[in-house]
C-alpha cells in the first residue's frame, strides 16, 4: 500500500464496525462455532481485525476479519442477553489495525490479498481469489481474466506477435502468483481455468465448501 499509509493498533467497539460486502462468500457453521468457542476460552481474539475510517465518519469499515468480528459480536450478545455485564464488556471491544482514508481500490486489494492468505483456503477458493485479485490489479473484469491468461501463455511461447501491454501484464501476473499461489501462473492457466466454466450445480457447493472428494477437478 506504500509507505505513506497511516495505521495504528487500538481497541475499538464492536458495534462501531460495519461489515459491507466481503470477498469471502461462505462461512461454514461448524467452523464458525469452533472459532467462537476458541475466542470465548481465550477471552478475546489474538489476531486483530483490519478496518478503515475516513474523515468525517463515525464508524469503521471492516476490511478483513469478518469471521472474528462475527464471533466476538455473537459472544457479546449472548452475555448481554444473560445479564452478564462483566463478560459483555469484555467482548464489547476488539483489537483492530486501523487505517485512515484508504481508497475503495486499496480496500478491495487488501480484502482479496487477506482472503488468499487464509490457511483453510480450498483450491477452488484460491482459483476464484486469484482471478478476482488479478482483475483488480490489471483493471479488467473478473470474467476477462481466463482469456487474458490464455493469451499471455500463448505469447510467452512465441518470440513474436506479443501484445503492446504483454510485459507489464506478465509482470503483474507473475508477482501475484509468486505471492499468493501454490502453483505457477502457467500451470494454473493449463490446469485450472476450466474451474470458471463449471455448471452452477457444481460451482455453488464448491464455493460453499460443501463438496468433498473433488480433487480431480483441480488437475
Amino acid at each position: 500500500l506504500g509507505g505513506g499509509v497511516k495505521r495504528e493498533l487500538k481497541q475499538i467497539a464492536v458495534k462501531a464496525i460495519r461489515a459491507e460486502a466481503q470477498v469471502r462468500r461462505e462461512f461454514p457453521e461448524e467452523a464458525q462455532q469452533a472459532l467462537q468457542e476458541n475466542i470465548r476460552e481465550q477471552g478475546g481474539i489474538i489476531e486483530p481485525v483490519i478496518v478503515n475510517i475516513n474523515d468525517g465518519e463515525s464508524t469503521y469499515l471492516l476490511v478483513a476479519g469478518e469471521r472474528r468480528l462475527r464471533a466476538t459480536n455473537t459472544l457479546m450478545e449472548q452475555y448481554e442477553a444473560a445479564g452478564d455485564e462483566e463478560m459483555t464488556e469484555r467482548f464489547a471491544t476488539i483489537p483492530a489495525i486501523v487505517y485512515k482514508d484508504l481508497s475503495p481500490e486499496q480496500i478491495h486489494e487488501m480484502q482479496l490479498s487477506e482472503n488468499l492468505l487464509r490457511e483453510d483456503l480450498t483450491p477452488f477458493e484460491e482459483a476464484w481469489g486469484l482471478r478476482d485479485l488479478l482483475a483488480n490489479r490489471l483493471q479488467v473484469e473478473p470474467d476477462e481474466v481466463p482469456s487474458l491468461l490464455t493469451r499471455l501463455e500463448k505469447e510467452a511461447r512465441s518470440a513474436a506477435n506479443k501484445s503492446e501491454d504483454h510485459d507489464e501484464q506478465l509482470r503483474v501476473v507473475e508477482e501475484t502468483f509468486a505471492s499468493f499461489s501454490s502453483v505457477t501462473w502457467r500451470t494454473f492457466t493449463k490446469e485450472r481455468l476450466h474451474l470458471f466454466s463449471l455448471p452452477p450445480e457444481i460451482e455453488a457447493p464448491l464455493l460453499a465448501g460443501k463438496m468433498v472428494g473433488c480433487s480431480s477437478l483441480f488437475w
